[in-house]
């Protein structure tokens, strides 16, 4: 058969294919193979061969495949539309037809290889396929969308950015779950970079920092910013902060490795600033979490606060904020790693007072702060109920916490498990109520930045009802252990390990009366374990559980003089209401109902009784003498044998009723 240049008749239906390899030229025993059921490999010119191809093979037309004997048998004709009229009136014998086409279709292929070739005609069939021809399926029709359902899809290059975000997802587990489109699904939460939030690259991300937290705020969603470092700069319109926070959202890094790195132009601006507005009911539930606040953490950073909440704003509050696992580089003294300050006001002219400034009940409530590493310490000025700081590492020039609420009652306020190393005071308690200082480790490091003339590694301020437990106290030569004053009462100092200076002591109370002091798990002064005579300290205002203190005598009587006992005498009030008394007095009037010495308010007997000791004159033998508790905390002569020396030793008494 002579090679030939033949084209295929259009108009001839196309219902089936099969793969050839494209020649240059087509001779007769290529087409000779293919009709014996071969599947013929065409070389080109040179021999090697070439492009792969698909013809279609015409309705109506069978290829001899060799049956199990060798035998040529015809294989049915591929299903398809029917042919058209104008088809089946040209039809041949068989065998010369399907020759003729193969030969005019392989023929064809002598132009170059990528061609242009036209598509079969598209149709949807009867079962829903969308096909065209039998060249390309697009799977099925459903009503008004087609449903493509590929094996596999495998998207090359860069040419696909259509929208995708009306494309829908339903979760596969539980009932009556409702497919959202990905636009929904992703707008749950912000992304940075979504708004040109770009690490490391060296440029200004404040503006776009601050247009998604715009976004995340209006919708109340979770915001993450990407790892690396971000560069904030000024903003022109706001001269306290350079990025502001003023309702419920959540800010979330990628770990430590998000990094906020204020410009050199920052000067006392906060970096972050939480400030609800004013009349507007405040933030509730904002979370703060997972990143670094200053480029380096051993270095010095620019900027004021790292995160301010500030409730000045008229009855702004801030309630259930968490900040967790964020890290705040040191930017020097006064300036802190976390404060809040809540800048009260109000005019006492009228009648309930009017609220100025702030939030008459401390502003912020509830909030918890946790595993941190802070570089500045924490500061809280006139604050709420229920506060909570855990497991932080806390270093720097500041105190490493002051805690000041506002004296209406703010209370149940926890200090638990932080690592505390301040050169400032180490903690520091203004006003407050129940306060628990618990499991920490705390010390005195450094020459001291406070502005304290006695300082101690806990301060307690006017505070009622605190509680130290379980702390391994380290005050070593710089400070006591543990200090109140100013009125600082009901609390108890726990066992607790403490270590303090021979010329410090374990606890000092100042003006601070009805304090409990326990025996300590390990008490070390001046390098030597004084356990179970732990020093104390305590103005004649600060009467102390726990703790021997003298009581002021009248009448002419006066100490004792051998050095060898307890001279004066000196009373040890118990929490169960025992009194114990010990020590010697001499030389005061001994006539019936003479007053020796008198009981605090608050340590007195709800009935008079009476206590024995003993006395003795001169060189006669001791005696047995009575005294009177009355229910004034009067201590009265009621018997006082011929004597001039009182003992005391061994002597007590309950208060209970």
């Amino acid at each position: 058969m002579q090679d030939a240049n033949y084209q295929c008749s259009q108009s001839d239906a196309q219902v089936g294919m099969v793969t050839l390899t494209a020649p240059r030229v087509i001779s007769q025993p290529d087409v000779d193979s293919f009709l014996l059921g071969q599947d013929p490999v065409i070389a080109d010119e040179s021999g090697t061969c070439s492009e792969t191809l698909t013809i279609t093979i015409r309705s109506g037309y069978r290829r001899l495949d060799r049956d199990a004997g060798g035998q040529h048998q015809p294989v049915q004709p591929i299903l398809g539309r029917p042919l058209s009229p104008r088809g089946r009136q040209s039809v041949d014998p068989p065998v010369m037809k399907l020759s003729l086409l193969i030969l005019a279709a392989l023929i064809g292929l002598s132009a170059p290889a990528f061609a242009q070739r036209a598509m079969p005609p598209g149709e949807i069939r009867a079962n829903g396929d969308i096909t065209f021809g039998n060249a390309l399926k697009f799977d099925k029709r459903e009503g008004n969308k087609t449903i493509i359902t590929p094996d596999t899809l495998q998207i090359l290059n860069s040419g696909s950015t259509g929208d995708a975000s009306t494309l829908s997802v339903t979760p596969n587990a539980g009932t009556g779950v409702v497919a959202r489109s990905l636009k929904d699904l992703l707008s749950n939460e912000i992304y940075g970079a979504n708004y040109g939030v770009v690490a490391d690259d060296g440029v200004d991300d404040g503006p776009a920092i601050r247009e998604a937290i715009k976004v995340a705020q209006q919708r109340r969603a979770r915001l993450r910013l990407p790892g690396g470092i971000l560069n904030v700069c000024t903003d022109p319109s706001d001269p306290d902060a350079l990025l502001r926070l003023t309702s419920v959202m959540e800010m979330v890094g990628a770990s430590r490795g998000t990094i906020i790195s204020p410009c050199a132009t920052a000067g006392d601006r906060a970096i972050i600033l939480v400030k609800p507005l004013a009349n507007a009911g405040g933030i509730r539930g904002m979370i703060l979490r997972d990143f670094q606040i200053g480029a380096s953490l051993g270095a010095m950073r620019t900027g004021g606060d790292g995160i301010l909440v500030d409730t000045t704003n008229r009855f702004g509050f801030v309630a259930k904020l968490l900040v967790e696992n964020v890290s705040v580089a040191n930017a020097g003294v006064g300036k802190y790693s976390f404060r809040h300050v809540n800048n009260y006001a109000e005019d006492t002219s009228t009648n309930p007072p009017t609220v100025l400034t702030g939030n008459p009940t401390g502003g912020m409530f509830a909030s918890t702060v946790r595993d941190c590493d802070f570089f500045g310490g924490m500061k809280f000025e006139l604050t709420g109920d229920s506060n909570n700081i855990e497991r932080n590492v806390i270093s720097g020039p500041n105190e490493g916490v002051y805690y000041w609420a506002i004296n209406r009652g703010a209370a149940t306020h926890r200090i638990v498990g932080n690592n505390i190393t301040a050169t400032g005071d180490t903690i520091y308690v203004k006003g407050s109520l129940q306060v628990k200082i618990e499991q920490n480790q705390l010390e005195a490091v450094g020459a001291y930045t406070g502005t304290q003339t006695n300082p101690a590694v806990i301060t307690f301020d006017g505070t009622v009802d605190w509680e130290v437990r379980g702390n391994n106290i380290n005050a070593y030569t710089r400070s006591d252990a543990v200090a109140a004053i100013n009125g600082a009462r009901g609390g108890r100092l726990w066992p607790n390990s403490a270590n303090y200076g021979a010329d410090k002591v374990l606890f000092r109370a100042v003006a601070s009366p009805g304090n409990v002091v326990d025996r300590q798990f390990v008490d070390v002064s001046g390098g030597v374990s004084v356990l179970g005579a732990s020093k104390v300290s305590l103005d004649a205002a600060s009467y102390t559980f726990g703790v021997w203190q003298q009581l002021d005598l009248a009448n002419g009587w006066v100490a004792g003089t051998d050095a060898n006992y307890r001279q004066g005498l000196w009373w040890m009030p118990l929490p169960d209401g025992t009194i114990r008394l010990a020590g010697t007095i001499q030389g005061g009037t001994t006539t019936i109902g003479t007053n020796v010495a008198r009981f605090p308010a608050g340590f007195r007997t709800s009935q008079a009784q009476r206590i024995p000791v003993s006395s003795f004159s001169g060189t006669n033998p001791w005696q047995l003498g009575m005294l009177i508790v009355a229910v004034n905390g009067a201590l009265n002569i009621q018997n006082m044998p011929g004597s001039n020396v009182v003992q005391f030793d061994g002597t007590s008494f309950n208060i209970r009723p």
